[in-house]
């Protein structure tokens, strides 16, 4: 049987394939976190209203877009004698102590470009206290939820980074106390995570966001434009509160903020523009990838924090 490269003395161009699909992406991730959490409701008395974490956490990936995450963080503590004792109020007030640990599970949702991706989290969990007293430990419910980049240098190591929401549900003891805050009920905390992981386990087949196909919008389209102006607006409200309790000699809570709101008007100035850079950044690089639903949640999520914030700040008076 003659082939064509014996019939015509010269071989025939052979179709190319398509390229095989990106494997980096594996079943299992395991690996190191750290977390700086501030606390709000956590006054100058007090020592330890910034607390520094280390930990672990562990990932499933049920495909190329949704994870099963999970972690835990251990951080130093609280110390001062200002803080009453939960079960006790009429008791001396102890000074708390040792150590207090989080522990998270939830869904991440993301979206790769070969070695960057963009993600979005929602984890409840439980946040223990060490109260140093004869009691022991307090568990209190906290649900985390937050975004952030990561980037992937080879296809099994993985580096993380984002900005996280920590909601806390501090509950009420006896005589209205509770542990270690100054008001029970729901109080918002500013997170932040870094961490690196590595993929084991059974590779998961996909194919990276084809980045140069045109997104279905333009980026500053009406609904981003009232989105941002809504956002703009709230957190406007949220430092006009926060101006007016700092005159009535109250202190800001937040210690990301404390930085800028000491210097008044130009420090909180600052702070809105970089945050709006932070916005504007993350908005633009989820619409490049094509997550239009994660474009528009960027800012109502920030505008949450900053309403919150703003009602906190008025019940103040």
């Amino acid at each position: 049987m003659f082939s064509a490269t014996g019939l015509y003395g010269q071989s025939q161009p052979v179709p190319r394939s398509s390229p095989a699909p990106d494997t980096s992406l594996r079943r299992f991730e395991v690996g190191g976190q750290t977390a700086y959490i501030g606390l709000n409701n956590c006054g100058s008395a007090q020592s330890g209203c910034d607390q520094f974490g280390r930990g672990a956490g562990v990932a499933f990936n049920l495909n190329r877009h949704f994870a099963i995450d999970s972690s835990f963080i251990a951080m130093r503590g609280m110390s001062a004698g200002s803080i009453a004792d939960p079960y006790d109020p009429s008791a001396p007030e102890p000074s708390a102590a040792g150590g207090i640990s989080e522990f998270l599970a939830g869904v991440r949702v993301e979206s790769r470009v070969r070695h960057w991706g963009v993600f979005a989290r929602v984890s409840p969990g439980v946040m223990n206290w060490k109260t140093g007293t004869v009691y022991g430990s307090i568990n209190d419910f906290v649900i985390e939820t937050g975004a952030g980049v990561e980037y992937s240098p080879s296809p099994r190591l993985h580096f993380r980074l984002e900005n996280d929401e920590l909601a806390i549900k501090y509950h009420q003891f006896a005589g209205g106390h509770c542990y270690p805050c100054f008001s029970p009920g729901w109080i918002g905390n500013d997170e932040v995570k870094a961490g690196a992981y590595w993929s084991i386990g059974k590779p998961l087949n996909w194919v990276p966001v084809n980045t140069h196909a045109e997104p279905i919008h333009r980026f500053f389209d009406t609904a981003n434009i009232a989105l941002l102006t809504a956002d703009a607006l709230s957190q406007t409200a949220d430092d006009l509160l926060t101006a007016r309790n700092l005159h009535d000699g109250g202190q800001e809570g937040n210690p990301f903020s404390r930085p800028f709101v000491r210097n008044g008007w130009p420090g909180m100035t600052g702070q809105a523009l970089l945050s709006e850079g932070e916005k504007v950044g993350l908005m633009y690089g989820a619409h490049r990838l094509h997550l239009h639903w994660l474009e528009r949640i960027v800012p109502l999520f920030d505008m949450y924090g900053h309403a919150t914030a703003a009602n906190h700040n008025a019940q103040q008076e």
